[in-house]
């Protein structure tokens, strides 16, 4: 179908103006069709491109065969089963960057729209390809749930460092709205799906980790409500704890156990012992380690 985003990197001016040069020699409707493709993704299906690119089949494949045979495109199949891998990303990002900027979101937008009305298949299994294509169009809300879903999708399969980076982009969209409550909600959410993610991948006490449960902690702090603290906190807990800042654990704990007491909520107190279960039996384990050490 369709994979990477145009990569975005840092062309030579000579070498971008050869290649712009190459795809103007082919003729419009070749430049046409790559300008389409390159939006798609470094790689794309014949199915997919037409239709998108809303030209006459006998042009769409005109186009294909003037940009394979260039040594633009890749080709595997024969049209309409055929797919297509464009030679370099370098030549995918030229050809994008021929794009204005209302043009591009423009194709984006009908990328997403071919997505969900006629492969819905694809989006089940790789919502993150339509969440991109949503946040290109300047669609964020429906991105922001695509890119939630992506992330979800992963972590059942235990991809875990591609989760983490389905659940980032999520909080990138959250970055523009002014803060409200509901947003809070919303980035509270991703960030209880992301701490997880990245305690699986770095490691309980990676900074990666600090830097989300004690965002957390503080959007949990906005809300009204302790219920939606509590997680945020045992997750703070546990950073602190591994990485050996006790007397910061301890204030934790006793967040927790103040949470627990004001909602009555027995699951947040047996937390909130937990943890203090652990503190003691750290203690408890260094003093008989430092009496068996003891010299008689």
């Amino acid at each position: 179908m369709a994979a990477s985003a145009p990569p975005q990197l840092a062309i030579p001016p000579t070498l971008h103006a050869s290649l712009i040069a190459r795809l103007d020699r082919l003729g419009p409707i070749a430049k046409d069709v790559a300008q389409v493709s390159a939006v798609i993704g470094r790689e794309f299906g014949y199915h997919l491109v037409e239709q998108t690119v809303q030209r006459p089949a006998p042009e769409l494949r005109l186009g294909l065969d003037r940009l394979t045979d260039a040594g633009l495109l890749f080709c595997r199949g024969v049209p309409p089963s055929s797919s297509y891998l464009f030679k370099h990303a370098l030549v995918q990002d030229a050809a994008y960057d021929t794009l204005l900027r209302v043009k591009r979101q423009e194709l984006h937008a009908r990328v997403a729209a071919v997505l969900e009305q006629r492969f819905a298949d694809v989006v089940e299994r790789q919502p993150e390809l339509l969440a991109y294509h949503l946040q290109s169009a300047s669609r964020l809300a429906e991105a922001f749930v695509y890119w939630q879903r992506a992330g979800e999708r992963a972590t059942r399969r235990a991809a875990n460092h591609e989760a983490a980076q389905h659940f980032r982009r999520a909080l990138t969209i959250l970055d523009t709205p002014p803060e409200s409550e509901q947003r809070c909600r919303e980035e509270l959410a991703i960030l209880s799906r992301l701490t997880p993610a990245l305690m699986s991948t770095y490691g309980w006490s990676a900074p990666e980790v600090g830097d989300a449960v004690e965002r957390a902690a503080a959007v949990g702090r906005q809300l009204e409500s302790s219920a939606d603290l509590a997680p945020s906190i045992a997750n703070l807990w546990l950073y602190n704890f591994s990485r050996g800042r006790l007397d910061q654990a301890d204030e934790i704990s006793a967040d927790l156990f103040r949470i627990a007491s004001e909602l009555d909520d027995l699951e947040i107190q047996l937390q909130a012992h937990h943890t203090h279960g652990l503190r003691a039996g750290i203690e408890g384990y260094l003093s008989r380690r430092a009496i068996t050490s003891t010299p008689p």
